[in-house]
């Protein structure tokens, strides 16, 4: 359980973007919802298996009352050969394949729009209570002490601002998120609850 680590800080957060193929006939988010109100179990959407953030936006999507099929793969390479042969018509995942790929961003789980992407709404903007992003970050067990956790907390932020770290994320289309260990340990343990919500309306956990 989270109990048995203690924050040192958080080290990325890439936000999740709703896409389709570029072919799609669904040129808007507005489009593909209306077709998946109208068709219940029409669309299929694709995940990288049960639980991943993938699968937490389609059990996110149905708890806003978008019913879809889920169907999962084995990572994203897999999923994306998919979405672009129309055996899937929708996938969530990180914005970085979104330039990698023929795809078309329609909408994003992020808290505001994207810089690269202004001209996408956010899921809130369409209705959607959810922000989900594959974020990470840094942990030590529990029972270190604090002295030695504040240590490791300025170490990592210290780093996350070297230049030569700042580039080789941004190369990777990595954006870097720092947050203190205080305010990530509230963070880890929202995003905790949040996600322990959708699992158990899934059945994919126990409540």
């Amino acid at each position: 359980s989270m109990d048995s680590f203690a924050a040192i800080g958080r080290i990325s957060m890439s936000p999740m973007v709703m896409m389709v193929s570029k072919d799609s006939p669904y040129k808007t988010a507005t489009d593909l919802f209306s077709t998946i109100k109208k068709s219940p179990g029409k669309i299929i959407a694709a995940s990288t298996g049960a639980g991943t953030l993938p699968h937490i936006g389609i059990i996110a999507m149905g708890q806003s009352g978008l019913d879809v099929k889920h169907l999962p793969f084995q990572g994203s390479a897999n999923v994306m050969k998919a979405l672009l042969g129309n055996t899937v018509q929708v996938f969530s995942d990180q914005s970085q394949l979104v330039p990698s790929f023929e795809v078309r961003p329609l909408a994003t789980w992020s808290a505001s729009r994207l810089p690269e992407y202004p001209d996408v709404p956010t899921m809130k903007e369409l209705g959607f209570n959810y922000d989900i992003y594959n974020w990470v970050g840094a942990y030590a067990p529990a029972n270190t002490p604090p002295q030695i956790l504040t240590k490791l907390a300025d170490s990592l932020e210290k780093t996350l601002k070297d230049p030569g770290v700042v580039k080789e994320l941004n190369r990777l289309k990595i954006q870097g998120s720092h947050m203190d260990q205080f305010v990530f340990q509230r963070f880890t343990k929202d995003e905790v609850v949040t996600k322990r919500r959708l699992l158990e309306a899934a059945d994919l956990i126990a409540k």
